[in-house]
């Protein structure tokens, strides 16, 4: 979430494209904070994560009880959800947004007592507030708000995808060669972080780290449609769900995409209207944000030659009170032949009950490979039908 005028897709709304994105898969939902008794020097405070680049959630404590939040170095502030509003008071002042497809207005409020293990979200000064019932039927996850960079940027911020950790160090002026390699980041005048990346046909831009977005990554209209026309890439339009509606993206296939001395292969990068590197770009990597002396540390992951697939089925859906209900079919692929069509509710999936499956697990099970088979049982009225197709590779 940005301020002061301007919200990039990126920031805000990209973590809710749910047809056809690049959903990473965590082995839990922990938001456990680590005990201080056993926290490494330095540290402030240590969190358990999912593991595979999922949203990273984090407990948040907020008048005596603790609400999912996820950490976005993407927004300027941090965010309370609608459901929450009564408790912030009145607002501070109304800014106007740019979101997808339209101008919005927020309000913003003081930032109350709020505590992400021993650090006060307080420290953020202003908060913002909106309705995020959509954030919770696209990812399937009771989030509650946003941990942004109004508080980030104040301590050096380590993520650990291999091991599920993230901890939160005090800043020094030392050298840390045991980070990594370090690459140079500034924090813009909203205070985002940017790194600058090298691409195919030369191409050299700044691109903001955005850890509230789960894909690789997006290019503006202009880059993307140079580079498909430069190196003759495959493209796949796709659907993104939105605070704004639902709005048409294309995605490709980039042959490398260069950070410092770290080249990933064959990511699969957005059009969008902002450039942005996401969570499936940084799992690869253990991280460290070192925003006070600007650099950024990346150590080669298990992740690193972890090849980014897209969703293979057709169609999208949503959570909606505990049901697994289809908003989107493509008209030209495997969902729609078989018949699925909107508003269906998936009852079954190859043999076990759809609300058994986490919402990444089954968009995992959809891209799991070309040709794979999959059954499912559907409820369309008081109607109840089996169907089956072969998922297919799309880039």
């Amino acid at each position: 979430m940005r301020g002061r005028g301007y919200i990039p897709a990126a920031a805000v709304l990209v973590l809710l494209w749910v047809f056809g994105c690049v959903t990473p898969k965590p082995t839990s939902r922990p938001t456990t904070t680590t005990s201080p008794s056993v926290l490494r020097p330095g540290v402030i405070a240590e969190f358990d994560i999912a593991k595979d680049g999922q949203l990273i959630l984090l407990p948040v404590q907020f008048e005596g009880k603790t609400y999912q939040f996820f950490l976005d170095t993407g927004s300027t502030f941090c965010v309370f959800d609608e459901s929450l509003r009564d408790r912030l008071g009145q607002p501070t002042e109304t800014i106007k947004v740019a979101t997808v497809g339209k101008i919005r207005k927020f309000k913003v409020y003081a930032a109350p007592e709020a505590f992400l293990g021993p650090l006060n979200l307080k420290e953020g000064k202003s908060v913002m507030c909106f309705d995020m019932k959509m954030f919770r039927q696209a990812t399937g996850l009771e989030i509650r708000g946003i941990v942004g960079m109004s508080v980030l940027r104040k301590y050096v911020l380590q993520i650990d995808f291999d091991r599920g950790k993230l901890a939160l160090l005090k800043p020094d002026y030392r050298k840390h060669p045991e980070w990594g390699s370090a690459v140079p980041i500034r924090l813009d005048k909203l205070g985002t972080p940017i790194v600058t990346a090298r691409m195919p046909a030369s191409i050299k831009a700044d691109f903001m780290v955005d850890t509230g977005r789960d894909d690789s990554g997006s290019l503006t209209k202009p880059l993307f449609d140079y580079i498909v026309e430069e190196m003759n890439l495959e493209t796949s339009e796709v659907p993104a769900v939105t605070a704004a509606g639902t709005v048409w993206k294309r995605k490709a296939r980039i042959a490398n995409v260069t950070v410092g001395q770290f080249t990933c292969k064959n990511l699969i990068i957005a059009e969008g209207n902002s450039y942005g590197l996401g969570l499936d770009w940084l799992r690869r990597f253990r991280v460290t944000f070192d925003f006070h002396n600007e650099k950024m540390y990346l150590k080669k992951g298990f992740q690193f030659n972890q090849p980014d697939e897209t969703g293979m089925s057709g169609f999208n859906f949503l959570r909606i009170n505990g049901r697994t209900v289809v908003c989107f079919v493509n008209k030209d692929g495997p969902a729609a032949q078989a018949g699925i069509q909107v508003r269906d509710v998936i009852l079954t999936v190859n043999g076990k009950p759809a609300a058994s499956y986490e919402k990444w697990e089954l968009n995992r099970l959809l891209r799991s490979g070309d040709k794979k088979k999959i059954t499912m049982t559907i409820q369309r009225g008081k109607k109840k039908m089996t169907v089956t197709f072969l998922l297919k590779r799309r880039l």
